[in-house]
């Protein structure tokens, strides 16, 4: 029988260690804050005094290419262009309020959500209300290869980068609808390992096909 060897042997306190590393990382987030895009044809022309006078508004317009003056605009100019989205992060809270008291059902008229967070900890957050409704998702994991320079950690160990897309592929199948379609992009250093996990939690019946890109 096979025995590990004195450097790589692993003690009671390691199994601790990795239980309480565990209940951390499992342990229920707050959401710290949530706003609101919404177009002013939704916005009650009360607050839109209030719009106007808003510099950071403008900015973020002028930024969008959605306002093309350096000045900022006019009551008028808010009214001509309904379809402007208002963003209520650059907003005080009470303007917030204001405008979300105009809306009969929040879920009803809200037709899609951004969430920056940990992806784990957000479907976690989300599987509750999204069971079974998500009709596509489309994921885009490391790739694990440092090729290229990208914003997040592309260099896993083997096992590491498993376990990490192993858990979130299984969350995110409890969003789909049975005849919901789930995209995953991969390039040729972790393929192998990718299709293993796809073949396992979906079964090999249901995999419609792969596309190769090839980029050079």
């Amino acid at each position: 029988m096979p025995t590990l060897s004195t450097d790589s042997k692993i003690t009671g306190e390691d199994w601790k260690l990795e239980d309480f590393q565990k209940k951390l990382w499992l342990k229920k987030k707050f959401v710290v804050s949530s706003h609101y895009c919404i177009t002013l044809d939704r916005v009650p022309e009360a607050v839109y005094a209030e719009i106007a006078a808003n510099e950071k508004q403008w900015q973020q317009w002028r930024k969008l290419g959605v306002w093309d003056s350096d000045a900022s605009g006019t009551m008028a100019d808010l009214k001509a262009a309904p379809y402007r989205m208002v963003d209520t992060s650059l907003f005080a809270a009470e303007f917030k309020a204001k405008v979300l008291q105009q809306a009969s059902s929040i879920d009803s008229e809200t037709n899609g959500l951004l969430i920056h967070s940990d992806n784990f900890q957000a479907l976690n957050l989300l599987k509750c209300k999204y069971y079974k409704k998500i009709k596509t998702i489309y994921i885009d994991p490391p790739y694990n290869t440092n090729a290229s320079e990208i914003l997040y950690k592309n260099g896993f160990r083997k096992s590491s980068w498993i376990s990490l897309v192993e858990n979130r592929l299984r969350l995110g199948i409890e969003f789909l609808c049975d005849d919901g379609i789930h995209v995953f992009t991969i390039d040729d250093f972790e393929l192998d390992n990718s299709l293993l996990l796809l073949h396992e939690l979906f079964d090999r019946e249901n995999h419609l096909a792969t596309v190769p890109i090839r980029n050079n």
